[in-house]
């Protein structure tokens, strides 16, 4: 004659753990993604700060300057010793310090064989950074280096933990263009 209307107890336990399953797949997906998203944030955020500072000496005429460690240094700036620990950059003016995310440094793994400009990397460019250590900008925009780059990867330095990494390049020319390139396969893209 009537039906019974709801749900069972059984009912209820099975879609509570269908969407159980369903939150854990979707919580290590995006564990998963986390350090490739902090890289390409990491990325993006060095190559917007470079173009800044180059931006800013071209507006206020005064040479301006970027520095970076992948090691714990004294780095000597404008006559001053600023102590920079592990994967920090030094913005000046201002002395700012960046610390790059955890996971994230700079480098570049062993599956990288090539400058973005196609030449070979030299033993120099392994901790990440081809110029030492800093980029400064002239008023008239130009870097005060010839070419360098900055490297970037999330791969770690044990080959275990590299199933899926990154790396960027950030390439500075001596006429103060600032590109940033993503290593895809074989290739600077």
């Amino acid at each position: 004659m009537g039906s019974k209307k709801g749900y069972t107890f059984i009912e209820l336990m099975v879609v509570l753990a269908l969407v159980g399953l369903a939150s854990s797949i979707a919580l290590s997906s995006h564990l998963a993604q986390k350090p490739r998203a902090q890289l390409r944030q990491a990325s993006r955020e060095i190559l917007s700060q470079l173009r800044g500072i180059r931006q800013q000496s071209i507006t206020t005429g005064q040479v301006t300057t970027i520095c970076f460690s992948d090691d714990d240094d004294l780095l000597q700036i404008n006559g001053d010793n600023i102590a920079v620990a592990d994967n920090e950059y030094v913005i000046i003016p201002g002395r700012t310090k960046k610390t790059l995310p955890s996971k994230i440094r700079f480098g570049y793994p062993d599956d990288v064989t090539e400058t973005p400009r196609g030449g070979a990397l030299s033993v120099a460019s392994q901790d990440g950074i081809t110029f030492n250590p800093c980029v400064s900008f002239q008023p008239n925009g130009t870097a005060n280096s010839l070419n360098g780059q900055i490297y970037l990867t999330n791969a770690s330095d044990n080959p275990e933990d590299n199933l899926q990494h990154e790396s960027f390049a950030i390439d500075i020319n001596v006429t103060g263009q600032v590109r940033l390139y993503r290593w895809k396969n074989t290739q600077w893209q």
